[in-house]
């Protein structure tokens, strides 16, 4: 039962309850908590209440109301409709671009709460916008059950781990409103492995064009074409492509009828490209193939030189959900993407606090090159690190250099606040830094810059130790006569 029910049927009951006498209310609570499944308490909240004196909806008063429609549908076509996220932060400059080129004239009160809405707010007004858009009719053809049965299946799991020379290929229909006559289309083709994309103007749907462009598509891959994979269109099952494919050693595969997520590469690319770009109108001229040829021309520089795409490298399962735990940018034409893993090893210890910043920012920069990792000997590095690249000092400087000098470590880089208690140490190299610039260079072999002496602040960790008061006194004394510390037993 929904709450809006709920409402009604308390509504319904009001005047008998204020009628009814103590026993004839307990039955009439009983009625209503077994029908709405409602605690008791609550129900008797409802029920005392009288009825409401205005018609409006229960709930916070609309903030957005329909006059935002008219300006949100401008600005968001004006976007080349992005989503509510991407939308927030240009529709300012959107809105002055109209406002000043397109004479779009507002109130105050509407600019101002188009600017305020939230991300999902603007979602929520385009939703019923998105629903209008016009859909690409469905062609139903078919292959053969003789053609469909000499091409074997492949699924969405079967594609983990390809090789280069994987392609899916579509074709996208540029019918406009109805699939009756002649129109054009382009073939989209891309690898899985490496996410380069080719598109082809297509001369109309005859199976002996749609071959000649997937010959002509699979001469521009940077690699040899392997593996082609359709969906279940006349237009790639049929004879002529099947022979083709096997002349070649080309092993040919087909998704599920109705299932696009096997081929969801390229299913993706018809929307982000062509959809996008070209939009749902109909195009069968030579003039419109001849401008398809030479747009496609410059969307395969920009698609595979010019736009970075983010891949999953790795995923695990949790809590019956898949977690995504790495991704990876780069850009088709470029290599395979580095893969950085920071390990604090060892995993049984816990491990927390901030001292982990400057160690795992360092080890990252080893790992694209910034930082030289081939030294003569290790080095410990402890410290904070804040957004804007300053180094903060950390309690516990004093255990992490006799842990170091215990392993056999000589070299520490520590927060330069740090540095007088990492000091006392004896025979450990200590290195400080104020900034993460300035820990690159030291581990780089650039040398420090001159420090003044410093003394050891009134105050310092001495004064919060805790423990037997023999071991603090120790210290205490040690410090104040500007000892350094030694390996001695009680330590």
């Amino acid at each position: 039962m929904t709450e809006r029910a709920r409402r009604e049927y308390a509504l319904a009951l009001q005047a008998r309850y204020a009628a009814a006498d103590k026993r004839g209310r307990g039955q009439i609570l009983d009625e209503y908590c077994r029908t709405t499944g409602c605690h008791r308490k609550a129900a008797i909240r409802r029920l005392r209440k009288s009825a409401p004196a205005s018609a409006r909806p229960p709930g916070r008063p609309q903030r957005y109301g329909p006059e935002l429609v008219p300006v949100l549908a401008r600005v968001w076509e004006a976007s080349d409709y992005l989503c509510g996220k991407l939308l927030a932060p240009m529709r300012a400059t959107l809105l002055t671009a109209l406002e000043r080129h397109h004479a779009l004239a507002l109130r105050s009160p509407i600019r101002a709460a188009l600017l305020a809405a939230s991300p999902a707010t603007l979602d929520r007004l385009l939703r019923p916008l998105r629903r209008r858009r016009a859909r690409q009719p469905r062609r139903l053809a078919p292959a053969l059950t003789t053609i469909r049965a000499q091409v074997p299946l492949r699924t969405w799991s079967e594609w983990t781990g390809v090789a280069p020379g994987a392609v899916q290929g579509d074709l996208v229909l540029h019918c406009g409103d109805t699939t009756a006559g002649f129109y054009l289309t382009t073939l989209v083709a891309v690898d899985v492995a490496t996410t380069w994309t080719e598109l082809q103007a297509v001369w109309g749907l005859h199976y002996y064009r749609v071959q000649s462009a997937v010959q002509h598509v699979g001469t521009r891959f940077p690699f040899a074409l392997r593996e082609w994979h359709s969906d279940n269109g006349s237009e790639f099952l049929n004879e002529h492509l099947l022979a083709w494919c096997r002349r070649r050693r080309i092993r040919f595969t087909r998704g599920r009828p109705y299932r696009k997520n096997d081929q969801a590469w390229v299913e993706q690319r018809n929307g982000l490209v062509v959809r996008r770009l070209i939009g749902y109108d109909r195009y069968s001229t030579r003039a419109a193939f001849s401008v398809l040829q030479r747009l496609y021309g410059l969307l395969r520089l920009q698609l595979n030189f010019f736009r970075p795409v983010r891949k999953l490298v790795s995923k695990e399962r949790a809590s019956r959900r898949h977690i995504h735990s790495e991704f990876a940018q780069k850009i088709p034409g470029e290599g395979s993407p580095d893969r950085i893993t920071v390990n604090l090893a060892p995993a049984d210890i816990r491990k927390e606090g901030a001292s982990f910043d400057l160690p795992i920012a360092l080890g990252i920069l080893t790992a694209t090159g910034a930082v030289n990792g081939n030294r003569p000997e290790p080095c410990a590095v402890v410290g904070e690190l804040a957004l804007d690249g300053q180094i903060q000092p950390v309690p516990g400087v004093l255990a992490v250099g006799l842990a170091c000098r215990r392993r056999g470590v000589r070299t520490l880089l520590v927060p330069s606040a740090n540095r007088l208690e990492a000091d006392m140490v004896s025979g450990l190299t200590v290195l400080a830094a104020d900034t993460l610039r300035e820990a690159v260079g030291l581990l780089n072999g650039e040398a420090p810059s001159p420090r003044p002496p410093e003394d050891l602040p009134a105050g310092h960790w001495f004064g919060s130790r805790t423990g037997p008061e023999r071991f603090g006194l120790a210290i205490l004394l040690r410090a104040v006569v500007r000892w350094r510390l030694e390996p001695d037993p009680w330590l």
